[in-house]
């Protein structure tokens, strides 16, 4: 058994935002191959399985007894949706999370022994606008150590998703476990995200922009090439694989540290079309994307760069018709450029 004593961590505000900082030390774990922290004040130990597991519900590991009290471990693997990992038993963990003095013990299993980083007064940085409705909120926000992101869990909704497939007796006790939600119920706290909405309009004027490499659309039509605007590229990139979040939408591919911040990655194409982009292509770039001298929105998973373009507008009967397969809220113009069409992106609308 590893005894772990509390330290100071910041709480989560009013309405359930995180933290605007943590401070003094994280657990640091490995779940389905990622790594993920938990505030140290919110362990209460470490201990290895041993042979008492018993099976249990879906979700469920078994049970432990601490201080002759029952302790049901979760599995986070399935709580996060994560892909199972083999998990060696000798040096898997169950992490007890800690709860009110009349609250079960209730603890999650990790894929390796945690250990101890000491962090100081470090920023926790929110999630993405575009995850927060979807993403669960076992995942409170991300840090930065070093090069390693970490994706810092909500012991307080870890517990409540637990205490979900716990039935107590009157007096208190543990009298039965059953199979748990992968996903919240209801709700659950979600921060409601207002998209732009506004109908694309022709292109007027001149327009400097970097055009991407062609798209197919849904309905097999000619295809499109989006173009963002030159004033919101901060850089293209190779390409790195980004973190995967926890259910995700299936256009955010994930997170990336930029500059020593947190990045959504959208797949532009999945974005768009509801295609995902070719995982193999080599051509495929990172787009970063923000105004000058802010600080960016994101990174768009790109099929490769076409070139830097001037843009004009077209007379309205050389208009192409607009593929209904794509949404108008995301696109800022759409237009007729040679032989093909263009799409002028929505940078914000596509990061909401």
């Amino acid at each position: 058994m590893v005894q772990i004593a509390a330290f100071p961590v910041g709480r989560r505000q009013v309405g359930g935002d995180p933290p605007a900082s943590v401070v003094g030390r994280l657990v640091r774990c490995r779940v389905g191959g990622g790594s993920f922290a938990l505030p140290l004040e919110r362990v209460a130990e470490v201990v290895a399985l041993g042979s008492t597991i018993a099976p249990a519900p879906r979700g469920w590991i078994g049970t432990l007894v601490r201080d002759e009290r029952p302790a049901p471990i979760g599995d986070l693997t399935f709580l996060l949706d994560l892909a199972p990992t083999t998990v060696n038993r000798r040096e898997a963990r169950a992490v007890i999370l800690r709860g009110g003095a009349d609250d079960p013990f209730l603890g999650v299993l990790v894929e390796a022994i945690p250990t101890v980083s000491e962090i100081g007064d470090t920023a926790l940085q929110p999630l993405p606008p575009i995850a927060r409705p979807t993403v669960t909120g076992l995942v409170c926000g991300t840090i930065i150590l070093g090069d390693e992101l970490l994706l810092v869990l909500d012991a307080d909704a870890l517990r409540e998703r637990l205490a979900a497939g716990v039935t107590r007796g009157g007096d208190g006790r543990i009298t039965e476990l059953r199979a748990l939600p992968r996903r919240e119920v209801g709700n659950g706290g979600r921060i409601p995200v207002e998209r732009p909405q506004h109908a694309t309009k022709p292109l007027t004027g001149e327009l400097q922009a970097l055009v991407v490499a062609t798209m197919e659309t849904a309905d097999g039509g000619s295809g499109f090439a989006p173009a963002l605007p030159m004033t919101w590229v901060q850089e293209v990139r190779a390409w790195t694989a980004p973190r995967p979040l926890p259910h995700a939408p299936a256009s955010l591919a994930g997170l990336l540290v930029w500059r020593e911040r947190t990045l959504p990655v959208i797949d532009l194409a999945q974005r768009l079309t509801g295609i995902p982009g070719a995982e193999l292509n080599p051509r495929r770039r990172l787009l970063i994307v923000g105004r000058p001298g802010a600080d960016p929105l994101g990174a768009l998973v790109i099929p490769g760069v076409h070139g830097l373009q001037t843009l004009t507008a077209s007379a309205r009967d050389e208009q192409p018709p607009l593929p209904e397969t794509l949404d108008p809220t995301l696109l800022s113009a759409w237009t007729r450029h040679g032989d093909g069409a263009i799409a002028v992106l929505d940078p914000v609308a596509l990061f909401a």
